[in-house]
């Protein structure tokens, strides 16, 4: 292995840790400086960024368009609130295991017609996949709620009953901590995965899917 091999990946690590750290630092001290509502901006944006961190990897690491990660995104939304509504789930933590267990299923259901094609017709799959979703969400209002959706309750974190007093300062502090650390760890995974073999294998296909074909991926 050549020294060049060892040292990029050290020098990539560093480079990251070299932004991240303050990135970080800032996150973590915003509340004590911003306003409650800037605050709970912020928690909405980290959690979008986490399904950000997923498009990215399809797009910016492996070169396929999606139109259908707002499909994922709406099937964990509803599965917390049938969890809500037939379960009685009040815990957080129980609200993102049943989101994760019903996106991976809808996911292998989607990837099943679409793993074999690429460019064009992989986002136009990944659109009508995803608009059958909506149209089931939207024709299934008994269950689903239609239009006016399901209401979903202030959930505990960590089996702490939390949120039962002033809503908007649960939503400040305890809550953004939580997405927070959520994003924090969501990061640290997507790097290991871009960086780990198959990460590479993603990128190798981006950059000319022919090539890679031929040796196997």
């Amino acid at each position: 292995m050549s020294t060049a091999a060892v040292t990029l990946p050290h020098r990539s690590a560093v480079r990251s840790l070299g932004w991240g750290i303050p990135a970080l630092v800032i996150l973590v001290a915003l509340p004590w400086v911003a306003g409650e509502y800037q605050t709970i901006l912020l928690a909405y944006g980290l959690v979008m960024g986490i399904a950000a961190l997923g498009f990215n990897l399809l797009l910016g690491y492996t070169g396929l368009l999606s139109f259908g990660h707002s499909a994922y995104f709406g099937v964990g939304a509803y599965t917390v609130a049938l969890m809500v509504k037939y379960l009685g789930a009040t815990s957080m933590e129980l609200f993102l295991a049943g989101a994760i267990v019903a996106c991976v299923l809808v996911t292998a259901l989607f990837g099943f017609g679409c793993v074999r094609y690429t460019r064009i017709f992989f986002g136009i799959l990944t659109m009508a996949l995803s608009q059958v979703l909506w149209s089931l969400a939207f024709k299934f209002f008994w269950v689903t709620g239609g239009t006016d959706g399901l209401r979903v309750p202030t959930p505990t974190l960590l089996g702490v009953v939390a949120g039962k007093g002033e809503k908007i300062a649960f939503l400040a502090s305890a809550y953004y901590y939580y997405v927070l650390a959520i994003f924090v760890a969501c990061v640290a995974v997507m790097w290991v995965i871009v960086n780990s073999p198959f990460g590479r294998a993603l990128q190798a296909i981006r950059d000319n899917e022919v090539r890679p074909a031929f040796v196997g991926i």
